[in-house]
């Protein structure tokens, strides 16, 4: 025979089912992969007229970040295949020539530095981490330049930040991923704008160029 239920039994099933129903609708994200390239326009820059060397690691060309959030899932990004198009962009514009080198123990001759970037960094952060309605990336890089001594001329570190509000993006359900695609993808503008105007200006670097 059914029992009736109390009004509190309910009241509890009430509100049990209302706890599911909002996390369901919002609460909780089943986080993002962002995994698409991005390809950067080469800088109008006068060249510096020497041929360089640059250095992409495996490291650095099999990149990626990844965050667990919790109560919003996992987010990750992936770096390491737009980096080669990245820096050949950025440093192609910057000198004449620009020469893949794949090991430092054999640069290769006519050289006037070898360039080895690396990301040393990242961070991702989610609307319900911060007040506003932004997905926002941060990637630190490092700069390395080896002269042709083999002597190492600097390590400039760049951080580098991108956003992106996610009301801009129509799907509900897509707006993590198109979002956090979209700020990872201006951090890396950013970090290709910032290297191209403040290459020149660090001291180092500005020594190393002068004396070549």
């Amino acid at each position: 025979m059914d029992l009736p239920m109390t009004a509190n039994v309910r009241a509890s099933i009430g509100l049990a089912l209302l706890i599911v129903f909002a996390m369901t609708l919002g609460g909780c994200v089943s986080g993002a992969k962002v995994t698409s390239d991005i390809k950067v326009p080469k800088p109008l820059v006068d060249s510096v007229p020497i041929s360089v060397g640059l250095h992409i690691t495996k490291e650095l060309g099999e990149a990626f970040h990844e965050e667990k959030i919790v109560q919003h899932g996992k987010f990750t990004i992936e770096l390491g295949e737009s980096q080669k198009h990245l820096f050949n962009q950025v440093f192609g514009a910057l000198f004449s020539k620009v020469v893949p080198v794949q090991s430092l123990a054999e640069p290769p001759p006519d050289i006037a530095g070898i360039i080895v970037p690396r990301i040393i960094d990242a961070d991702i952060s989610i609307p319900h981490q911060t007040p506003g309605d932004f997905y926002e990336v941060w990637i630190q890089y490092s700069i390395r330049i080896v002269g042709s001594d083999g002597e190492e001329i600097t390590d400039w570190i760049v951080p580098a930040y991108g956003r992106a509000n996610r009301h801009n993006f129509s799907n509900p359900l897509d707006r993590p991923k198109q979002a956090l695609e979209k700020a990872r993808n201006n951090a890396i503008r950013d970090a290709a704008t910032q290297i191209t105007f403040e290459f020149a200006r660090q001291p180092e670097i500005r020594d190393w160029l002068s004396k070549i």
